[in-house]
């Protein structure tokens, strides 16, 4: 599947997860939850909270998906870790997309963004001082 039918198949999933029917939300949430594992995953959440014309709040939760994998499978060493080359597009997807048009919501967005640059650049330096011996 590429990024483009990934994107639409997780932006709809997100869609249904900010429903308040939970006979929507649940479903949702399972088929989201399952996806956090999948090669391309955090490349389609980067492609929908970065599309300015979505929905604030599905843009939000593409946020705290995004925010949760980065946490849980970045290292290499995690099960289920990251492939290098889609953290290194992520990285850059991260840095070209720094700006938010939607002036409620600007300040915050952005700080998220730089918080996970910042926790990337850790990780990365993390490894790579282990893997050179510099402590």
């Amino acid at each position: 599947m590429d990024i483009n039918s990934a994107s639409t198949v997780v932006l709809q999933a997100l869609t249904q997860a900010t429903s308040q029917d939970t006979a929507i939300l649940k479903p949702a949430e399972e088929r989201l939850k399952q996806w956090e594992t999948q090669p391309g995953f955090y490349s389609a959440l980067l492609n929908i909270f970065t599309n300015h014309t979505l929905d604030v709040n599905v843009r939000w939760l593409a946020v705290l998906y995004f925010k949760n994998g980065i946490d849980r499978y970045w290292r290499r060493i995690a099960p289920h870790a990251l492939a290098e080359e889609e953290k290194t597009s992520l990285r850059a997807g991260l840095i070209a997309n720094f700006n938010e048009p939607v002036n409620q919501v600007g300040g915050e967005m952005n700080s998220k963004a730089f918080l996970f640059v910042i926790r990337i650049i850790y990780f990365t330096l993390s490894h790579e001082k282990y893997l050179f011996g510099h402590y």
